[in-house]
């Protein structure tokens, strides 16, 4: 409210009428001394009359003026009286309509009455003492102009005019003891307070109207009681009351303030500009008794009694209606506090049915907090400022009680998509007994339900100062399907159900004494987890329940114990798609490339720090099973583990510990797997010697591997496997043992996969006479070394061996028998000849052995024999058979179709024949200077014929001769041996020509 104007107000002077005399007695008679007594009478009634005179209309125009001048001086402002009226009888001045006129023609000051009555007793009391003091309708402007100017100090110069010109300070006076003043009541009637803060970047108004204010019995004499009564009104309801006494010797003053329906909003628009948020609704109410004083070097002050209530307080960003923060009710009784003590306390504070909305933004900004947070920037503190003791004692707070009944509150994590949404509702929180003392213990409890469904609870104690906390927490039913966002950052996975448990202790401490800062004790669970895999809609990892029991976690340092964890039925998923892509890569997806998709927006994150110290004494598996399945064969391969038991003790992650691992399970129903060894997967330097042991596992389940990698089918078998793997130092030394009981394989099938290697030869090589395989498979690489792949290099191990056997079978052979694969792949006959050598015997012997070692193993024997070489030797034995021939029954036209046994000839014999036969067939015979033996036998074997019927019979019958000697000698069953068709194309060598032998699959 901006007071009217004042016009200059006309000068009225009191009017004082004489009223005439009348006597009914007639004229009297004055004795001497009567005349005396009329006299003084006549002389007091002048003085009377001109005291009158003055008072009533000579004083008021000269004080009127005198204000107008010596104010408007002093004040270096226009002041204004319009009226001013004295009774000197009664001791009363009145002033009307006094205003002091700013430089833009406003008011900044002034009243419409004021009614000043003294006293006689001001005469006897030696000082001024007034009944009574009234001001009726006073006004103040108070404006603060955009340079931060006050409007009413320059009403008080701080500097005055000095003789050169110049201006000086204005003197402080001397202090010294208030001169002596009565005031029996003081009443201020209807006043006006206008401000106006046009500093603000939003310029700012409000008035304080009508403002009374009563004050008894008033005096500077001390310790004279005195009672001070204020009150003043904002807005409609909005009531501010002071209620009290003052005094000025000593200073001092005690009383209550009261302020009532204070419109909260009204506050803000005030500091809008220096905060964040706004406050849309709320009404304030505050009462307290105080006790302030000033003994001239120390203040003295101290409140008691105090409340403070905030009702319908609504909290919402500026330019936006929704509210963010509601509060209903927030109370606070027996608020107490002393200056002198620096101590301030309350007795209890409570609120209910509080609503707060809440969010963290994509750059990690919480909502609330920027809400909070000064719209201004505050100037930086340097390090010796933020270090720098404080310069006086710190105050000591103490809270009775605190309550907090029916919060709720609804966060949002918005660096999600779609945010993740948490409900805490109810909300309740008390607190007995709070105190920044040293060493003071509160107890504090806290209820929540989180999502509906879950709930926390925290009890114990608190010590803020130093600050520790000893609280038993416990959390229940909390649904892990509504974090899903958090899952979608790291993996395609949908949690279906799951809820988690923690029960424990946690205590913290600020000053650490060798103990960690945060420590929690207890133990936690998750329960009922059932997660999906999104892309195959099927379950991927599951159990009933996983439980953590002496969880020990310390922070600052850092170190995890844990005495055992038990994990009730868990299932693991593993599917090699069509695409031959797992389905555990397709869901555990990089989160960039799940970003992409727009599912997730993802902070970066933090660099690791570090191994973090572990200890697990122990981890049970009750009834735990994995499924597999390979769909990128066909038909797919569809099998698991079930039945899985066992566990781990000793998991550390200090470098030297040694976990000890036992596991058993089944691969289908029957076939048995067990697991053990030592671990160390927690250290800095992972340590694995473990041996894994499958037996009798059905291969059947494997065949569609086989069809599409072996082009075969297996009809039946069992395998048994030993792992053997030791890891350390990035080194893996893996000794792969696989035992393959009855493989067989069924028929080809077309496979693009397929390798071109004879897979059934190198069946039957691997399988001895039980039809066992045994394989040794070795490995050895380092990990980090990106070309190193352990399945890989498995598969490739595995096939050099199939290719070995396949490509080399008389190596493999030769290796069970411990000859020669030389020997044993070929069978030497002399050239011409058809019966086997010792030597031939020999190697089929051995050859006989290997076979019988590979009951699945065919021998195939293909006659041969050199067309050149073995002629000259079937003449040459012609010839031979006719020359012994002629020794025994003398000549004769046909030479034997057998050999004469054991007939031999000396050299001489075989001369005289060989020139008695040449005279026989050619007449004459040259003298033997001129035809040696040698020629004249030449001669006589181009005249023998050797057709090619008998090269090829000569083949065959080396043929035959092997597989006579393997069937009736070795006894090899003769399905076992297939004799070929004769080669004569053989060649010989060193006089002999080779059998050649081959092996395959039956």
């Amino acid at each position: 409210m901006i007071p009217r104007r004042l016009e200059k107000p006309e000068f009225r002077p009191i009017q004082v009428k004489a009223e005439p005399h009348s006597d009914s007695q007639g004229p009297q008679h004055f004795t001497p001394g009567t005349a005396r007594a009329a006299k003084w009478t006549l002389i007091l009634a002048a003085c009377l009359v001109l005291y009158a005179l003055v008072g009533f209309l000579i004083a008021p125009p000269i004080f009127r003026a005198y204000l107008d001048s010596t104010l408007s001086e002093r004040l270096r402002h226009p002041v204004t009286v319009k009226e001013v009226g004295l009774n000197p009888f009664t001791l009363s001045l009145t002033i009307r309509d006094l205003a002091v006129w700013g430089d833009d023609a406003h008011a900044l000051l002034g009243f419409e009455e004021l009614y000043v009555n003294a006293e006689l007793m001001s005469v006897i009391n030696w000082a001024p003492t007034f009944s009574a003091i009234t001001l009726r309708y006073p006004f103040v402007v108070l404006r603060v102009d955009q340079a931060g100017r006050v409007n009413l100090l320059e009403l008080f110069p701080a500097s005055v005019p000095s003789d050169s010109g110049r201006e000086t300070p204005a003197p402080v006076p001397e202090s010294r003891s208030l001169p002596s003043l009565f005031i029996e009541r003081l009443h201020i009637d209807q006043g006006i307070v206008e401000f106006h803060d046009e500093s603000r970047p939003t310029p700012f108004a409000a008035d304080l109207v009508p403002v009374t204010v009563t004050l008894r019995n008033f005096s500077t004499v001390a310790n004279s009681p005195n009672t001070l009564r204020l009150a003043g009104e904002m807005g409609p309801g909005e009531r501010i009351e002071w209620e009290g006494s003052v005094h000025f010797t000593p200073m001092q003053s005690t009383g209550t303030l009261r302020i009532a329906k204070l419109g909260m909003r009204s506050l803000w628009e005030y500091v809008q500009d220096a905060v964040r948020f706004e406050i849309a609704d709320g009404i304030l109410d505050v009462s307290a008794d105080y006790d302030v004083g000033w003994d001239g070097s120390a203040l003295r002050a101290s409140l008691t009694g105090g409340t403070m209530t905030v009702a319908g307080l609504r909290l919402t960003e500026k330019d936006d209606p929704l509210p963010l923060v509601t509060v209903p009710l927030f109370e606070v009784t027996g608020i107490e506090g002393d200056l002198g003590t620096r101590r301030v306390g309350f007795a209890s504070l409570r609120s209910r049915d509080a609503h707060v909305i809440g969010w963290i933004d994509e750059q990690r900004r919480v909502n609330v907090q920027e809400l909070f947070a000064s719209a201004q920037n505050a100037a930086p503190v340097s390090m010796a400022e933020a270090e720098a003791p404080p310069r006086t004692p710190s105050w000591s707070v103490t809270i009775g009680s605190v309550s907090i009944e029916n919060y709720s509150l609804a966060l949002e994590d918005r660096q999600t998509l779609p945010p993740v949404r948490v409900e805490f509702e109810p909300v309740s929180f008390t607190a007995r007994n709070l105190s920044n003392e040293p060493g003071a213990k509160a107890a504090v409890a806290l209820s929540v339900r989180v999502n509906d469904k879950g709930m926390v609870t925290a009890a114990g104690s608190v010590v803020p100062a130093p600050l520790t906390a000893d609280m038993d927490v416990q959390v229940s039913h909390l649904q892990l399907p509504g974090f899903q966002p958090y899952v979608d950052q790291l993996a395609r996975l949908s949690v279906e159900s799951g809820a988690a448990t923690l029960d424990g202790h946690v205590s913290y401490r600020s000053e650490t004494d060798q103990r960690p800062v945060i420590r929690f004790t207890g133990q936690a669970s998750v329960t009922e987890l059932r997660t999906k895999d999104r892309q195959l809609e099927q379950d991927f990892l599951k159990w009933d329940a996983l439980h953590v029991r002496g969880l020990q976690v310390d922070v600052k340092p850092m170190h995890i114990g844990i005495a055992e964890v038990v994990a009730q039925r868990p299932y693991l998923r593993f599917i090699i798609g069509q695409d031959r892509t797992t389905n555990v890569s397709q869901i555990m997806t990089r989160a960039d490339s799940v970003a992409s998709e727009g599912g997730t927006r993802v902070a970066p994150a933090a660099p690791g720090q570090g191994l973090v110290p572990i200890q697990v004494e122990a981890v049970r598996l009750i009834d735990g099973s994995a499924h597999f399945a390979d769909y990128s064969v066909e038909p797919s391969i569809d099998t698991g583990i079930e039945g899985l038991r066992g566990g781990i003790t000793g998991l550390s992650s200090q470098t030297l510990a040694r976990a000890a691992v036992r596991l058993r399970g089944n691969v289908g129903r029957h076939a048995p797997v067990s697991i053990d060894g030592r671990i160390n997967p927690l250290s800095d330097d992972p340590f694995t010697d473990v041996s894994v042991r499958f037996k009798n596992v059905d291969l059947t389940v494997l065949s569609p591997y086989a069809m599409r990698f072996a082009g075969y089918a297996i009809k039946q078998g069992k395998a048994s496997v030993d792992l053997q793997y030791q890891f350390s130092k990035s080194t893996l030394e893996a000794e792969n043992k696989v035992v393959l009981e009855q493989l067989t394989l069924g028929d080809k099938v077309e496979s693009p996969d397929a390798t071109s290697l004879p897979v059934k030869l190198a069946v039957a090589l691997l399988k001895d006479r039980n039809g066992v395989i045994h394989i040794d498979l070795p490995v050895r690489g380092n990990l980090q070394d990106p070309e190193f792949q352990y399945g890989r290099v498995l598969v490739g191990a595995l096939m050099n061996v199939v290719k070995k056997a396949a490509m080399a079978p008389f190596q493999t052979v030769a290796r069970l028998v411990g000859g020669d694969d030389d020997e044993l792949s070929a069978v030497p006959f002399p050239v011409g000849d058809k019966a086997l050598t010792p030597a031939g015997e020999k190697h089929l012997a051995a050859l006989a052995k290997a076979l019988h070692e590979r009951p699945e193993l065919r021998l195939e024997v293909a006659g041969a024999a050199d067309a050149e070489a073995d002629r000259i030797a079937l003449a040459n034995r012609k010839l031979t058979r006719e020359l012994i021939s002629m020794k025994a029954a003398g000549p004769r036209s046909t030479p034997p179709q057998e050999d004469s046994g054991a007939v031999q000839l000396t050299d001489a014999e075989e001369a005289d024949l060989i020139r008695t036969m040449y005279a026989k067939r050619y007449g004459k015979v040259p003298a033997r200077e001129a035809a040696p033996p040698e020629a004249l036998k030449d001669r006589l074997l181009q005249g023998i014929a050797v057709d090619d019927d008998e090269i090829r019979d000569l083949g065959r019958e080396r043929a035959r001769q092997i597989e006579d000697y393997l069937v009736v000698r070795e006894g090899i069953p003769p399905e076992r041996i297939y004799v070929q068709d004769v080669n004569v194309d053989a060649k010989a060598e060193d006089g002999r020509v080779a059998i050649a032998l081959a092996l395959d699959a039956g």
